[in-house]
This record gives C-alpha cells, structure tokens and sequence, in this order.
C-alpha cells in the first residue's frame, strides 16, 4: 500500500529531524572529506589516461569512505528505532516489506 510507505517516509524524515547532532555531525564529516579530498586532487591533469583514472579513483573512494562513515553514524540511529519497529510490526501497523525499504 503506497500509503504505508508514505506514513513511513515522513516517520522517518521527523525522526532525523529531531537529531540534529547527528544531521550536523552528517554535513560536517561530508564537508571535511570533500575539502580534504579535493585539496589533494585539485589540479589533477585530465589531459592523459592517468589523470583521468586518478580522478574516477577519488570518486570511487569518497563514495566508499562517506558510505562507510555514514552507516557507522546512523547505526545509534536504528538501533534505538529497534523497539519501535517490534512495536509496530506485533500490531500489524506496517507491512515488513515497506520497513525494509524506507
């Protein structure tokens, strides 16, 4: 039902709202790897194949980097909406499915 799903999403989009340390501890960490990685990369020469390899490469590892930093931030997060979740689901609120994906 699209309308659990839509319940689910502004749950959880009040639910982050209401932590800000953790959303400003978010853009802080996303600010600092991305003045950090492009201090190092800043005039990279993309005339040649290495250049360019160098440049995927960073990408590559910023996107793993902040995947990695976000998912060990956000776990305090989950792991305190664990409760509600058991709640939720023993009374038949939402469907399991529509959890997983939000």
């Amino acid at each position: 039902n699209f309308m659990q799903i839509w319940q689910l999403v502004v749950k959880f989009t009040v639910g982050y709202w209401r932590t800000p340390q953790y959303n400003f501890t978010r853009i802080l960490l996303v600010a600092v790897v991305a003045t950090l990685l492009g201090s190092v990369y800043y005039r990279i020469d993309m005339s040649n194949q290495g250049g360019f390899f160098s440049s995927v490469a960073v990408q590559f590892m910023a996107l793993v980097f902040l995947g990695i930093l976000n998912l060990n931030q956000v776990m305090p997060v989950i792991a305190s909406e664990r409760a509600v979740y058991y709640r939720e689901r023993a009374s038949n609120m939402y469907a399991a499915h529509w959890y997983s994906l939000t």
